[in-house]
């Protein structure tokens, strides 16, 4: 008998704790930068006022796509697969399930 797969909310979860919680410094190497816009994002997602505490809104974004010469279009691929991530990232609410 096989196990049933992970929800997708905690394979992603799971993924975000690895890279955050690593020594590694994700912003080297260009993989590695795409990587972390995917699962962990290099814009500010907390929902404050941006300012010098937390970089702006997505001033490490600019960084990354300074260093490692990722296009507007990029930018903007990267971030509607970050936005697809933390939309798997949420549980299913048993109000969802139950439709």
């Amino acid at each position: 008998m096989s196990t049933p797969p992970a929800p997708l909310s905690e394979v992603f979860d799971s993924l975000g704790r690895v890279l955050a919680t690593s020594s590694r410094d994700w912003g080297t190497y260009r993989v590695d930068a795409w990587l972390w816009a995917v699962l962990c994002g290099w814009d500010c997602e907390e929902q404050h006022e941006h300012g010098e505490t937390c970089g702006g809104s997505w001033e490490a974004m600019r960084e990354m796509a300074d260093k490692h010469g990722w296009s507007e279009e990029t930018v903007a691929r990267l971030r509607s697969y970050r936005a697809a991530v933390r939309e798997a990232e949420r549980p299913v609410s048993s109000e969802e399930t139950s439709g």
